[in-house]
């Protein structure tokens, strides 16, 4: 059975066989999904449980929905435009010094991939490793 209907989103007059359509098109049901209100958006009153600055655009959010979970972003895009990793970006210069775990020498470190080292080489690690298996037979 044919049924007239309207559309909820051009407001154009359409004919469908199913109750539940809402959309004369597949176009207007994506353009009414993009334009919905977001959960977090919808309650804009009530006290502020949290707020915070937006970590990629600086914005200042107030969080007044125990169901919202931001805490770093203002929205999902801001995040994935934080983590995404351009070619264009330069690492943050680190200069960090301190004493090999093993010798005792003082070395320097520039590069930030290597924050958590604690020898100068990896001849001191391994000598070093030895020595703590050799004290610790059984934490092995």
């Amino acid at each position: 059975m044919e049924m007239k209907k309207i559309c909820e989103m051009c407001g154009k007059s359409f004919t469908t066989t199913m109750p539940h359509k809402r959309f004369c098109s597949d176009a207007c049901r994506k353009l009414a999904y993009r334009r919905r209100p977001k959960p977090y958006e919808e309650e804009t009153d009530g006290p502020v449980l949290r707020s915070f600055v937006c970590a990629r655009c600086g914005r200042v959010v107030n969080v007044t929905s125990a169901s919202d979970r931001r805490k770093k972003f203002c929205s999902s895009h801001c995040e994935r435009l934080y983590w995404k990793h351009s070619g264009d970006t330069h690492p943050k210069e680190v200069c960090r010094t301190f004493r090999c775990r093993q010798c005792g020498k003082e070395v320097t470190i520039t590069d930030p991939r290597s924050r958590r080292r604690v020898f100068c080489s990896d001849l001191c690690r391994l000598i070093w490793q030895r020595e703590q298996h050799r004290r610790n037979p059984g934490n092995s």
